[in-house]
């Protein structure tokens, strides 16, 4: 074999050896790169994993707690035999408004549609119907499909122009027919707030479907598009499309366009667990991309550089294996080609590289990506010093250059200005490299600013949650699999004993409570570990350190890992004492106040003079005849019963005691059932605030029937004693007058006896005084019998 074949020999095998590590690092940086683009996107789905997991655990529990407090609502509102008192409703739905404040409007519906009242627009015949509303129709729809609690279709209120969620509620007899409706409408950005403050909110997108395609909410809302557009559309895209091909699972992801985002996305979703509604988090592909760019690409760059050098190092291989000659007169090309090489490399690589003099700290040369990241003009930028860039003191710049010449290499993390004056937080890869007999730092520089501040928020959010455990008055814990505490808020730790929650870590229940009461924790806790069935608000005993009683109301949530199974256990308890004790009393007052309304005869009335609405107790109704509330009891009512003739006295009395005193009296007539007036004495009171403004007039009503018939009975009694007087007053008269009379005639009998005395017996003057005296003994027998009649004479019975 001649030294040619020999050449060429040692040629061919430093070019297969060459290939060989070449294919080989190929084949490595395409597993490499195959591999980690896997892991960025498993990584994601488990961050976006835990915070739909958090997300959808709160919007499930505040849809099931709505649904239980409208479960409560009706179970208070329709009485056993399905008949309602409408104004005892509204009263009720109002104070479920009050309770629900982020609600905009509920509304009590008939199963036909026709509204019956709002928590804002009392009962009264002009309310509209919902009957040919499309929602509405929708809502019945689906009732018949067996979804008794309709989450519905996102629409816009006809009266505030709001976007709205319409939450139904539906009320059946005891025969199972729809009677009533309870709605309730959510403003749309109520549940977007859930999401505003989520880091990733500013690059995914974050919203709630239903298995029927539409949209329930979304954040952020698209600036090109209409709310009719977001939520009057059914979605098409690649979400709901696998959602409905695998039956609607619980969680995953899936790749492809979205109707609203763009054509390449990255949606990761997760079921709500009582609800057929899917959240889901829409990550643009690009950002999963760029995070899987910033992991690779330092493997990428020294590769690339691995492979130039691999190449170099074949080069000046190959060309050492022919003549020496032919080697010198070829070393400078190589080198220049290398460097050209190098400089194309150098230039035109997407991360910022700088070239350094490490004893001047000048920057002999700079790529475009450092032009563009630090705002200079290349030209510019290699012009300045290092020392203007970084914002350490100098002298502790070129200590840190001069490590690197001493060491070859190093990592730093510095904070870099730029043209701007802005800083950003910056990874540094610092080597020195030897350019024609000179040594220069080479470094290659990536921003972790963002990266910096995502560890900041995580921080932060550590440091949030440890003083949410330490400041919040609920007893709030989480536990392993095995029932022992993870973490708990401060306020369990105190009722316990514990002097902080950190020394209730790994303790079961039977370490920190009573045997009786953990036995009652563990027993209720055990569906939740192993069928994953949450608690929800059961009222349960504790005992503090010092052995007082008192009551908690209690949920529990099972904690899944992505295989669904059960690995913890999430809960709150809310000290609910003071309550219990609040209830017992008011329950004690009512019990009072009903046997006081019972005993006293007297009937009560109130009128709300805010609120426009008049109460009017059982005794008011018996009063006039009537079952209770068998007429409408509006604030009108009294003037409808009033005796006319009292009207008008009447109010002037009312509107001047409201005006000006503190109570009145009034004597009026109303009208009972069967048709008369009855007698009343109303007695009011009135309230005023503290502006002075009468805002409650309460006060008595008093049957005065009964007085009035003995004060007409006294009436009558005293007319007959004044007659009695009267008549014994003209007995005396009458006695006199007869006396009187008698004495007279007994006069005139006297004159004309003497008369006749002194007449001829037979003369007719004799006649006339016969006569006269006759009819003198006539009317002198009359007075004697009036004399008889008054019992003044003796009585003389005859035999007739």
């Amino acid at each position: 074999m001649n030294i040619t074949e020999t050449g060429y020999q040692s040629t061919r095998t430093l070019y297969r050896v060459f290939s060989l590590l070449t294919l080989l690092l190929i084949i490595y940086a395409s597993v490499f790169s195959w591999q980690s683009w896997l892991e960025e996107k498993a990584a994601q789905f488990l961050n976006l994993r835990n915070i739909m997991e958090l997300e959808t655990k709160a919007i499930d529990t505040y849809f099931t707690q709505l649904e239980r407090g409208m479960l409560l609502l009706h179970q208070e509102i329709v009485g056993a035999d399905d008949q309602i008192d409408i104004n005892h409703a509204f009263n009720l739905v109002k104070l479920f408004k009050g309770i629900h404040s982020e609600l905009f409007n509920i509304t009590f519906i008939r199963n036909d549609g026709q509204i019956l009242f709002t928590a804002s627009a009392p009962p009264g015949p002009t309310l509209p119907t919902l009957a040919q509303e499309p929602s509405f129709q929708k809502f019945r729809s689906e009732l018949k499909e067996g979804q008794p609690f309709s989450i519905g279709q996102p629409l816009e209120s006809l009266v505030s122009k709001e976007w709205i969620i319409p939450i139904r509620y539906p009320i059946h007899n005891k025969e199972g027919q729809l009677i009533f409706i309870i709605s309730a409408n959510l403003p749309v950005g109520m549940l977007q707030n859930y999401w505003k403050d989520v880091p990733l909110a500013k690059k995914a997108a974050f919203g709630l479907i239903r298995d029927d395609g539409f949209l329930v909410s979304r954040y952020p809302v698209p600036d090109n598009l209409t709310m009719e557009k977001i939520y009057g559309i059914q979605r098409t895209g690649t979400l709901i499309t696998y959602l409905r091909q695998q039956k609607f699972p619980v969680n995953g992801y899936v790749e492809g366009p979205s109707s609203l985002n763009g054509p390449n996305y990255f949606n990761a979703f997760h079921r709500l667990e009582h609800f057929p509604i899917t959240f889901f988090i829409a990550m643009p592909m690009s950002e999963i991309r760029i995070g899987w760019w910033n992991k690779v690409k330092v493997p990428y760059t020294l590769t690339v550089v691995l492979m130039i050098g691999g190449f170099f190092v074949y080069r000046q291989t190959l060309r050492r294996e022919r003549t020496r000659e032919v080697e010198r007169l070829e070393a400078s090309e190589v080198i220049r080609e290398s460097e050209d090489r190098f400089r194309n490399m150098f230039e035109r690589n997407a991360a910022i590289m700088l070239m350094i003099d490490p004893i001047t700290g000048n920057i002999i040369q700079a790529n475009k990506a450092a032009a563009d990241f630090y705002g200079w003009p290349i030209e510019e930028l290699s012009k300045i010093s290092i020392l203007q860039i970084n914002t350490l003191p100098p002298e502790s710049v070129m200590n840190e250059m001069n490590k690197t010449l001493s060491s070859g290499s190093l990592h730093f993390v510095f904070q870099h200005r730029r043209s701007d004056n802005s800083t950003r937080d910056v990874d540094v890869y610092s080597s020195t490299i030897e350019l024609k007999g000179k040594n220069f730092l080479y470094s290659i520089i990536h921003d972790i600013t963002e990266q910096k501040q995502a560890e900041e928020k995580l921080n932060e959010l550590s440091r949030d949650f440890i003083s949410f455990l330490e400041n919040t008055r609920n007893f709030v814990y989480f536990k392993d699999e095995h029932s022992r505490y993870r973490f708990c808020s401060q306020s369990l730790a105190d009722i316990t004993g514990h002097a902080s929650w950190r020394d209730m870590i790994g303790k079961n229940n039977l370490e920190v409570f009573p045997e009786d009461t953990a036995r009652i924790y563990y027993e209720e806790e055990i569906p939740v570990f192993r069928e994953g069935i949450p608690i929800l608000n059961k009222e349960n005993p504790y005992y503090d350190t010092l052995g007082n009683k008192g009551w908690v109301s209690t949920s529990k949530w099972p904690l899944l890992n992505h295989e669904g199974k059960v690995i913890g256990l999430f809960g709150i308890s809310r000290d609910i004492t003071e309550i219990k004790r609040i209830q017992e009393n008011l329950r004690k007052n009512e019990q009072r106040l009903t046997l006081v309304m019972k005993a006293i005869p007297d009937a009560v009335w109130d009128w709300d003079l805010l609120e426009n609405t008049l109460y009017c107790s059982p005794r008011w109704w018996q009063m006039l005849g009537y079952r209770e509330n068998e007429l409408n009891p509006d604030i009108d009512l009294w003037r409808r019963l009033i005796h006319p003739d009292d009207l008008e006295r009447v109010s002037r009395t009312v509107e001047d005691a409201i005006a000006k005193e503190t109570s009145f009296v009034a004597e009026i007539r109303l009208l009972h059932k069967n048709g008369h007036y009855v007698p009343i004495l109303t007695q009011g009171y009135i309230l005023h605030a503290d502006d002075g403004a009468a805002i409650r007039v309460s006060g008595t009503n008093t049957d005065l029937s009964e007085q009035k018939k003995i004060e007409a009975e006294r009436s009558r009694w005293e007319r007959q004693q004044q007659q009695l007087l009267k008549a014994e007053s003209l007995s005396c008269m009458a006695g006199a007058i007869a006396h009187h009379f008698n004495n007279q005639l007994y006069v005139v009998i006297g004159n004309i006896e003497l008369a006749l005395d002194d007449l001829p017996v037979g003369s007719s003057e004799s006649e006339k005084l016969h006569n006269a005296m006759k009819a003198s003994n006539r009317a002198a027998d009359i007075s004697k019998l009036m004399l008889t009649y008054l019992g003044q004479t003796p009585a003389k019975p005859e035999i007739l």
